[in-house]
């Protein structure tokens, strides 16, 4: 809308916090009606990509509320996934790895387990946006479990006479949560659910594979 004055000191510059009010214009959004499931699902996301951000949802048409804080990040939301859809993880612990991927070019965070299920499930985000059409982001994730997988099969000699394994035979089962914070980001389209930056796939494979082939061989008894 148009302001009504200038800008002017109304409390305390310290310790006051923002208040931001959106009001729905009937004439242009019809009736306002507010989907309370999908708000409170999408902060706890936030929640979740953020460890130790407490969000507080305060829903007044029911007069309900909720809080939302993981201190745990994507291992939280993973296990919740996992949880949630009841499947199993093949392995006693799951990949976890936040790290910076060469020097500023991004921020890379990632939980993934192996599970009982036949299909593989990827949740990926970019700077806090999903991602659901994947991206370079994704794909560099694919090149290095894929990568590590075959170099440890090779390493320990576990490769199956007469079968010839795929990329999604290595995939099946796999849940995976990965967090993304790059400092351009391009998307493409409007809806930014597909990162296109080509320097960020190579940058997550380089980063991500040897870091998973070493959390193999430490732990190569599971097999």
């Amino acid at each position: 809308g148009k302001p009504r004055g200038p800008v002017k000191k109304i409390g305390p510059a310290r310790g006051s916090g923002t208040q931001i009010t959106f009001t729905p214009d009937d004439e242009i959004f019809g009736p306002a009606v507010f989907d309370t499931g999908l708000i409170r699902d999408r902060l706890e996301v936030k929640a979740y990509l953020n460890p130790s951000l407490r969000i507080l949802f305060k829903d007044e048409a029911s007069n309900t509320s909720c809080e939302f804080r993981h201190d745990g990040g994507l291992s939280d939301y993973l296990s919740h996934c996992l949880n949630q859809t009841e499947r199993s993880s093949l392995t006693p612990e799951m990949f976890s790895w936040d790290r910076e991927v060469n020097g500023s070019l991004c921020k890379l965070n990632i939980a993934l387990a192996w599970t009982d299920s036949p299909r593989e499930e990827l949740h990926t985000f970019v700077n806090g946006i999903p991602t659901r059409e994947g991206g370079t982001h994704e794909q560099g994730l694919k090149d290095a479990v894929v990568r590590s997988i075959r170099n440890f099969i090779e390493t320990h000699d576990l490769s199956p006479r007469g079968v010839q394994l795929t990329a999604d035979d290595i995939r099946e089962g796999l849940v995976c949560m990965l967090s993304v914070l790059v400092s351009e980001p391009q998307f493409q389209g409007q809806t930014k659910e597909k990162l296109n930056n080509p320097e960020i796939r190579g940058a997550v494979e380089g980063a991500l594979r040897p870091v998973m082939e070493q959390w193999l061989h430490d732990h190569k008894t599971w097999g």
